[in-house]
């Protein structure tokens, strides 16, 4: 081979190692700081925020109430068990009105959530007179209700799939 055809290909070849380097140090950067949000997201989730009310979030759940006005009220649920991921079958009993409990990775959480996507304090769920309630802890993965990603407490109830990181949740008991 030709030396102009060997210095090509060293050529090439370091910029693709530095290519491979600044895209390995772009995924880090993403995963440890998270993606940077635009302004027409923040104005997006401020929207959205604002149009979910607490009022709005009882009016969604009457409904379920009115169909149940017929039958005897279950009891209520009495812990929240991990249904997928490393940690299924962990479980940890719900907490009593005005009480709560914190779902994450650290040993100080009162459900340890073995998941690398789970936050160290990821969520918490708490009771109330009308029930129980999830809320994200400013999680980096974020918490799931039933697929959706909350930004903001909701109401869970027996059945409600919960995602905290890989692992689902359920309330039963």
């Amino acid at each position: 081979m030709s030396t102009i055809l060997v210095a090509t290909l060293k050529i090439a070849f370091l910029v693709l190692m530095w290519l491979f380097i600044l895209f390995v140090t772009n995924v880090i950067r993403v995963d440890l700081f998270g993606r940077r949000v635009t302004a027409e997201e923040l104005v997006a989730a401020d929207e959205q925020a604002s149009s979910l009310s607490a009022g709005s979030l009882q009016k969604s759940f009457r409904g379920r109430r009115a169909a149940r006005a017929g039958a005897a009220p279950p009891p209520a649920p009495t812990t929240v068990t991990i249904t997928t991921g490393r940690g299924a079958g962990t479980s940890a009993t719900l907490p009593e009105v005005g009480k709560e409990i914190v779902l994450g990775r650290a040993s100080s959480c009162d459900l340890d959530v073995d998941d690398d996507y789970a936050s160290s304090k990821h969520a918490k769920i708490w009771r109330d007179a009308e029930g129980f309630v999830v809320e994200d802890l400013l999680s980096t993965n974020g918490t799931y209700v039933n697929g959706q990603r909350i930004t903001q407490p909701v109401r869970i109830d027996r059945g409600d799939i919960v995602r905290v990181g890989r692992s689902q949740m359920q309330l039963d008991g």
